[in-house]
């Protein structure tokens, strides 16, 4: 009887996937250990006097204030107001090619209306806003178009960096920075992130598998009461020929700073890198009276697959594929749920309700 299993597998016949929910441990901050979260891995701030800052860029965009009308009547006073403008276009559209229309004429009558604001920022606002080509049937991550909402900026080199082990590394640490508007809550965001029996699925991502390991899933306060959690995921991708594929362990934390903004911190120590590490932020966007919109998440991300002759492109394009079905997921769910939605709830709070799925 004990021969029957390897016998199945070797002929060919493949077991049906196990779901399982990994539960989380108390923990104190204090007592967080270099094998479970290693922080001196947590990337530093990228340096201005070194070429481009995303996230700074981001924050500026998010606190500009300006006022112009449109055709219509419709006042802008902050990014927030267009970001919702785009969002209800959107929504209110009938496909993917009526929204594109839309936001072009929309966006037009913006450009007659501010042609400073458009003529500064304009490039990014309209990589921002302009997504409507992702949730199309024939989005692919390899391709950088207008129209996908993925902005990235210039590749940022940690080698200088006076913390972290970026000045050990074998090679040149280069950082690729990116940013997507996320119109979903938190709660949404998280729960799509942490569900990793849809990993297999998303496009131009090849995960053999990849799941949650069991027991590394960490919930606590840090030394001023702001949530934090730990997990650890352990994955599996195919590469293209002559190579075969690599195996990552992937360490992450999930902390608040202290104005409740959320940082997801990753990197990984696996033998098939040179190196791994990354930072997700996610900036709240508003509209100029205070109401919720959406999420403005920037990513550093960053890797160097030893034995593989992988580069810029590759590291964009893995970034491009991770930002995009994370965008495209979270919108789906966030709008599968009631059509009337409430404003998210407590930020902080939601991280102690985030639940984590596997399968293997």
């Amino acid at each position: 009887m004990r021969l029957v299993l390897p016998l199945l597998v070797a002929a060919g016949f493949a077991l049906p996937a196990a779901d399982f929910e990994v539960k989380p441990t108390p923990l104190k901050w204090s007592k967080i250990t270099d094998s479970a979260f290693d922080s001196q891995w947590a990337l530093p701030a990228v340096r201005s006097t070194e070429g481009r800052d995303l996230l700074a860029e981001m924050r500026s965009l998010l606190a500009l204030r300006f006022d112009f009308e449109v055709p219509g009547g419709q006042r802008y006073q902050s990014f927030g107001d267009l970001a919702a403008a785009a969002a209800e276009i959107r929504m209110k559209s009938s496909s993917p090619e009526a929204a594109a229309k839309g936001l072009v004429s929309w966006y037009r009558d913006v450009e007659r209306a501010a042609p400073k604001l458009t003529n500064d920022w304009g490039g990014g606002m309209q990589q921002l806003l302009f997504d409507q080509g992702l949730s199309g049937t024939g989005w692919d991550p390899e391709d950088d178009t207008d129209d996908d909402g993925l902005l990235f900026a210039e590749s940022w080199d940690l080698e200088d960096e006076p913390k972290g082990p970026w000045g050990d590394i074998d090679v040149t640490p280069l950082m690729e920075q990116g940013a997507a508007i996320l119109n979903a809550d938190l709660a949404t965001i998280k729960a799509v992130e942490n569900d990793y029996r849809l990993y297999p699925k998303h496009i131009g991502e090849d995960y053999e598998e990849i799941f949650p390991v069991e027991g590394s899933y960490y919930q606590g306060r840090d030394d001023n009461e702001r949530p934090f959690s730990l997990l650890a995921l352990r994955f599996t991708c195919d590469l293209p020929f002559p190579f075969t594929d690599y195996t990552t362990d992937l360490k992450l934390r999930n902390r608040f700073d202290s104005q409740g903004v959320l940082y997801t911190d990753i990197y990984s120590t696996s033998s098939d890198f040179y190196w791994l590490a990354g930072r997700d932020v996610y900036l709240p966007i508003k509209t100029t009276e205070g109401d919720w919109v959406a999420f403005l998440l920037v990513r550093h991300f960053g890797f160097d697959l030893d034995g593989v002759p992988d580069g810029a492109d590759d590291r964009r394009n893995a970034l491009r594929a991770s930002m995009g079905n994370r965008k495209r997921n979270a919108e789906q769910a966030w709008n599968a749920r009631a059509v009337s939605q409430e404003a998210p709830k407590n930020d902080m709070e939601e991280l102690d309700n985030v639940r984590v799925f596997g399968q293997k």
